[in-house]
């Protein structure tokens, strides 16, 4: 047989025959292979792509008192992400009066803050979530405030995690509307701090009162470990009033309310300190008391020659009042304190004893939303002796509002018993102390 000129055995024809059919086939089977494979991506595609059409279309972003991220109404799974954050820059100075108290010129960032909150699965299951850094707590990032909750109803939600415990509507308040630089030296003395527990909120319209109420590991827990918090529980309430009109946020009158805006309210809390499982130190939780003349209640020696405290109960009431009209603000607290039942070693020459303390400031709006003057004083006595604070300053509202705010103020303290790293506060103090703070928000 000849082929293509070539004369070839008939066997090796057919063989050749055979090999062409076989490659001719799977070059058939390669191309519908090839159209299968792109008909697959094509619908796979297809399928991606209204996936995340419906997914966005679910799905909205923007900025509404802070940054959020949100499903949209009819969601079958509703959620919401709401990021904020915070920053104070401050200046201080201390100008002291002798040589046993340390002249500052610094600067330092007080609070840097990053905060989420929102809700997921059901409008009323929140959450909170603080993140705070800070220059003079060894440039650390701590978790703050955490916690989350259900709202039941306006009237009732139950809560658990960290939390400012109650003790002081001066202290619950918060940092961002305080009308001078920080809190006030009384405020500093008396006031609770954080602690984890759970706790129960609500507001009434009829009439205007709202309330927290909490139980917690202790009045200041914020951060020890398990062997520096006692084996007894803290308890704390606070309740306020707003008869006239709606009092806001913050301390100034921005609005220039037209009506008077009052705002009173209570406060109350217990605890009972140095339980089995607490340990001695600095990391114990009872260390943060503080007698009038500025010594910590476990120091040694503290209540009598040789005493060492091991085991006390503390009470503390606070009432507070507060007022707004065209532009004038006045804002008051008062604190009552009962330590009692004290117990340890050593000869003891109190073993109850009482402290009373105030602040009262007020300010005044003398360019509308724009600038204030404010002055404020606060006292502290008590069985071991007395203390005041007196100060001045004023607030560059830049935006009108707390969230882009200067502030500049003097502080008069004469041997300060209080001490907080947050007001810059020092105990012994002894001379005028100078702060100037820009705080910027979002």
């Amino acid at each position: 047989m000849t082929i293509g000129g070539l004369s070839v055995s008939s066997a090796h024809a057919d063989s050749v025959l055979a090999d062409s059919v076989s490659i001719e086939k799977l070059l058939k089977r390669l191309e519908a292979q090839d159209a299968r494979i792109e008909q697959l991506e094509n619908a796979a595609s297809s399928i991606n792509n209204s996936e995340t059409e419906a997914t966005s279309s679910n799905v909205e972003t923007g900025y509404q008192k802070g940054f959020y991220i949100r499903s949209k109404d009819g969601a079958s799974l509703p959620f919401k992400v709401k990021i904020n954050g915070r920053l104070q820059a401050r200046w201080q100075g201390f100008d002291r009066d002798n040589s046993e108290t340390q002249s500052r010129n610094e600067f330092e960032v007080e609070r840097a803050r990053l905060t989420f909150s929102g809700y997921f699965k059901d409008p009323k299951l929140n959450y909170y979530i603080n993140l705070d850094g800070d220059t003079d707590d060894n440039h650390r990032v701590v978790f703050h405030d955490f916690w989350f909750g259900y709202q039941f109803l306006q009237e009732f939600g139950l809560y658990a995690g960290k939390v400012m415990v109650p003790g002081s509507r001066d202290w619950r308040n918060g940092s961002t509307y305080t009308h001078l630089v920080d809190r006030s030296l009384a405020t500093t003395f008396f006031r609770p701090d954080r602690s984890v527990g759970v706790w129960a909120k609500g507001k009434l319209e009829a009439p205007k009162i709202a309330y927290e109420a909490m139980v917690a590991n202790g009045l200041n827990t914020t951060d020890l470990k398990t062997g520096g918090v006692d084996d007894q529980l803290a308890y704390s309430a606070n309740v306020y009033w707003e008869p006239l009109a709606d009092y806001g946020k913050g301390y100034a009158d921005l609005k220039g309310s037209q009506k008077l805006a009052i705002r009173v309210g209570t406060s109350a809390s217990y605890a009972e300190f140095g339980g089995s499982n607490a340990e001695d130190g600095d990391e114990a939780e009872q260390r943060f008391v503080r007698l009038s003349n500025g010594t910590r209640i476990t120091e040694e020696g503290a209540l009598g020659d040789g005493s060492q405290v091991e085991n006390f109960d503390l009470t503390l009431l606070a009432t507070d009042f507060a007022a707004k009209y065209r532009g004038f603000s006045v804002n008051s607290e008062a604190f009552f304190r009962w330590i009692s039942d004290v117990n340890g070693t050593g000869d003891f020459t109190h073993t109850n004893f009482y402290d009373f303390g105030f602040y009262v400031d007020a300010g005044l709006m003398v360019i509308p939303t724009t600038v204030e003057l404010v002055g404020r004083y606060s006292w502290i006595d008590g069985d071991f002796g007395n203390n005041d604070e007196y100060a001045a300053g004023a607030n560059w509202y830049v935006d009108g509002t707390h969230k882009n705010k200067l502030t500049f103020d003097a502080t008069f303290l004469d041997d300060a018993i209080a001490s907080s790293s947050s007001p810059n506060f020092q105990i012994g103090d002894s001379g005028v102390m100078y702060r100037l703070q820009w705080q910027v928000a979002f």
